[in-house]
């Protein structure tokens, strides 16, 4: 009798085992399945972000930005030609390449001398110019850089379809020789 009560106990134990376990085996079909699913997610999500990418890529539209730079050496404006990669100091983002809008201009910034207005008592007494000629010169210079920007509907300028640009933004910008401070005059799409 002990005997089969030994045996009716163990039986009853084994039952118990695989009555607790309910959850199902996990087999390769079942990890296929799951990697098949995520794939299938993944390409759609790509499949759109690349998309819009091509979109924008294909709404970017040449243009021309126009900016000024204040008291900056002679030595600093001489240094810069045309075709020169313009970067955003801040990230290395590339704004564009130094340009020339006419044939008729020699240098790509033009400079005008750097003046200070003297005011003594509350009265302007005259402009001063800073002096001309000599190594070190200050001078206001105005160029303009090529370069492609997403145009939105609101007319707003996406450098290169991710940085917003804006008239009266000031930006410090680096080339290959040279770091400068611009601030963003104008903004105009190259027509052809």
């Amino acid at each position: 009798m002990k005997n089969k009560d030994t045996q009716k106990s163990s039986e009853a134990i084994k039952q118990k085992i695989h009555k607790e376990r309910r959850f199902p085996k996990f087999g390769i079909l079942d990890a296929v399945i799951i990697l098949l699913v995520i794939a299938i997610v993944v390409g759609i999500y790509f499949r759109y972000s690349f998309f819009d990418t091509l979109v924008n890529m294909r709404n970017m539209k040449e243009c021309y930005v126009t900016f000024k730079t204040e008291n900056v050496t002679v030595d600093t404006t001489r240094s810069l030609y045309k075709d020169d990669l313009v970067y955003l100091k801040s990230d290395g983002t590339t704004f564009g390449n130094l340009a020339v809008k006419s044939e008729e201009m020699s240098t790509v910034i033009q400079e005008q001398p750097a003046t200070s207005t003297f005011v003594k008592d509350g009265n302007v007494y005259s402009d001063i110019q800073y002096p001309q000629g000599i190594d070190g010169a200050l001078v206001y210079g105005t160029g303009v850089i090529k370069c492609s920007c997403l145009i939105n509907e609101d007319g707003s300028y996406i450098l290169n379809g991710s940085t917003y640009i804006s008239i009266g933004q000031t930006y410090t910008v680096c080339t290959e020789k040279v770091t400068l401070d611009i601030t963003i005059t104008q903004i105009e799409t190259i027509i052809e």
